[in-house]
């Protein structure tokens, strides 16, 4: 019995793994740049529910770092433009391309180098829907996504 349920549970993930490593066909275009920081859409992604939309965002908050280091920050999020408000629904950190992995607690030792993407564990505060406080970063994000996807 242990092994149909092993093997259902990676069937289950594998998609979420695979979507956040393999993003192979993101078409990632750019959603909002300011000095520091980079927040990415990938139209190729989006999934419309009833009345919200799936899609992944990219988030590059420290742009001015060293160019040998640095990860992206990707999100799988649902976005609620009728009530401009958000959740991530999955979120790992990846390289950008021919970076090194930085040395900080939630990535991988620098001698794995097989992995292309870092699952983070998040909390259920995390994965509820929520509005950011107007002007910040996420506000202009979850506005400029509403923006383009409801005029698509």
């Amino acid at each position: 019995m242990r092994t149909p349920f092993i093997a259902l549970l990676s069937v289950a993930i594998l998609p979420a793994v695979c979507g956040a490593q393999g993003r192979a066909g993101a078409r990632w275009t750019p959603l909002l740049v300011t000095v520091g920081e980079t927040v990415d859409i990938d139209f190729a992604g989006v999934e419309r529910t009833n009345g919200t939309v799936l899609t992944w965002l990219r988030w590059d908050l420290d742009r001015k770092g060293p160019e040998l280091t640095g990860e992206y920050r990707v999100e799988r999020v649902e976005l609620d433009c009728a009530h401009a408000r958000i959740r991530v629904l999955g979120a790992w950190l990846a390289r950008r391309p021919g970076a090194r992995m930085a040395a900080t607690p939630t990535v991988l030792p620098p001698s794995d180098t097989t992995r292309k993407a870092i699952a983070l564990v998040l909390t259920p505060s995390d994965t509820t829907w929520h509005t950011y406080s107007g002007g910040s970063l996420g506000a202009q994000a979850v506005r400029e996504a509403c923006r383009r996807l409801t005029s698509a």
